[in-house]
């Protein structure tokens, strides 16, 4: 839980429980850009329609690349997945060029830039709401944006408890201008409110994502992967077996020279590069595996046969035994001499543990699963 710093010239306490009960995705996205927005050194004035993109482009990720659920009533998300239908973007694009391609939808006022612009009728409002609890209580709801707007410059004009923001127009532009003595409170606090706010956004996710792995890496866009390890693992393996290794997915051999890593369950699912999960394959076959899930039918055995025997040739040759940590703990093994005694069923055994309910999950989260590489269709498809 990550806690607010207090301030003598604001009641932080309104912040501080804006996650609280949180049903829809919004009010992250929202802040988070904001809090963006400061962090740059903008000035205090910022267009509703800028924050509004911003979080569209924040939502990327976690919606289209990694495929969470932000919940079944979540409009953000929608409108996420309507952007990248109606304008056929990569789901690895940057946060730049999504924002770049919403205040473009705005702008020509098409089906999902409407949907953008509708957010800014009660987001900036809606956020507002724990700072006026009191005033609202009991109010019906259609009453209670326009309420906000005009109790928030109410409120900034003389009373002690300062609202966040105020709503206020820069050349028939909509905008929030965000008050001196929070302004200063964000900047001196930055990092701990970006965590705060995350905190809160990993809890919501969790409910809406349960057993979904690795969902902390998923929020944001995906920083540069170091396979370093998983390179110095293969590398050190193939020194020693050479061309006894084969590639799981197309039966041809693995050189030092001609190999890739293959993430046996998709990265763009697990979020992580642990050992157990990674073998040396072509680099045909692994483009062409690309986030699919393989069949677990045809693959599961070739690929805890490899494993097996990279684990056994590692403890048999004594390589560098910090790069068997990651089966250590899969495993649960006590030592490392445990693992030399571990039968082959055994292992087998756990690693499908591991594996089999993570391939249903991705089956229900829309992954592509059952792949099979040509050549193996081939076969399959006679068989």
């Amino acid at each position: 839980m990550v806690n607010l710093p207090e301030s003598s010239k604001i009641d932080v306490s309104p912040l501080a429980s804006a996650f609280n009960d949180v049903t829809n995705s919004y009010k992250f996205f929202w802040f988070i850009s904001i809090l963006d927005c400061v962090q740059r050194g903008e000035e205090r004035i910022i267009p509703v329609s800028r924050l509004l993109c911003s979080m569209v482009a924040y939502a990327w990720f976690p919606v289209n690349y990694f495929r969470l659920s932000f919940g079944k009533q979540d409009r953000l998300s929608r409108i996420v997945e309507m952007l990248k239908r109606d304008c056929n973007i990569p789901i690895n694009a940057s946060r730049q060029d999504v924002h770049r391609h919403a205040i473009q939808q705005m702008q020509l006022r098409t089906p999902v830039g409407r949907e953008i612009r509708a957010l800014g009728e009660y987001v900036p409002q809606r956020f507002l709401r724990p700072f006026f609890q009191q005033q609202l209580r009991g109010m019906p709801d259609r009453k209670v944006d326009a309420t906000i707007k005009s109790l928030a410059s109410a409120t900034n004009s003389g009373a002690s408890r300062l609202v966040l923001y105020l709503f206020v127009e820069r050349d028939g532009v909509e905008c929030i201008e965000i008050t001196t003595a929070w302004y200063e409170y964000m900047t001196a606090h930055i990092s701990i409110l970006k965590g705060f706010c995350l905190w809160h956004l990993l809890q919501y996710l969790q409910k809406n994502n349960p057993n979904v792995p690795n969902l902390a890496s998923k929020i944001l866009a995906p920083t540069k992967r170091d396979l370093s390890r998983a390179h110095q693992f293969w590398d050190a393996i193939l020194a020693v077996l050479g061309t006894q290794v084969t590639c799981i997915y197309s039966g041809k051999a693995i050189t030092p020279e001609n190999y890739t890593l293959d993430h046996f369950l998709p990265w763009r699912f697990v979020a992580h590069d642990l050992l157990w999960n990674i073998v040396p394959a072509t680099k045909e076959a692994n483009s062409s595996k690309s986030d699919s899930l393989p069949d677990i039918d045809v693959y599961f055995d070739r690929f805890s046969s490899l494993q097996y025997e990279a684990v056994q040739t590692a403890l048999k040759h004594k390589l560098n035994s910090k790069l068997l940590d990651d089966y250590i703990m899969l495993l649960k093994a006590p030592s490392l001499s445990s693992l030399q005694t571990l039968s082959y069923d055994h292992f087998r055994a756990k690693l499908l543990d591991s594996i089999a309910p993570q391939v249903h999950l991705a089956r229900s989260m829309g992954f592509s699963i059952g792949w099979v590489y040509a050549n193996d269709l081939q076969v399959t498809q006679e068989s």
